[in-house]
């Protein structure tokens, strides 16, 4: 069928299948159609959390780029999920919004015995891992050709 790279994120697994395209538009009607792209669930979680955090500080995106000396463009697509972010921009965002670094949104649960900074680096962690496995990817699909 394909190969395919084995990654867990947010305590959950997933499979991240490398296929050639007639095969993943072939399979696409069935199985597929329910999969979850990790790497997307990924941006898309760390995308929410930067939103949340400067919605809590109450600054729009413009006001945030000011702080970061960064184009409201590169805030908006970070929030999005159109651009990967690291964990210096995830830290910058939150020293901007005036938050600590183990700030997380409230609608998620957040354990007491968390040491100070691991939400930051968590998110981190997350990123260099979406990079990893996209550079694995990569590499695995040249080897094939």
């Amino acid at each position: 069928m394909g190969d395919a790279i084995e990654v867990k994120l947010d305590g959950k697994d997933y499979v991240i299948l490398i296929l050639p395209k007639k095969e993943y538009l072939r399979q696409r009607g069935g199985v597929l159609a329910e999969a979850v792209d990790a790497l997307d669930h990924a941006r898309r979680s760390l995308a929410g959390d930067l939103r949340a955090a400067r919605e809590h500080a109450g600054l729009t995106q413009t006001q945030l780029a000011r702080k970061l000396r960064k184009s409201q463009t590169m805030v908006s697509q970070a929030e999005s999920g159109q651009v990967s972010v690291g964990e210096r921009y995830v830290a910058a965002v939150l020293r901007a919004c005036g938050l600590p670094k183990e700030w997380k949104p409230s609608s998620r649960r957040q354990s007491a015995r968390k040491e100070p900074g691991q939400g930051v680096r968590e998110l981190g962690r997350q990123a260099a891992e979406r990079r990893t496995l996209h550079d694995e990817a990569v590499r695995r699909v040249a080897r094939r050709s």
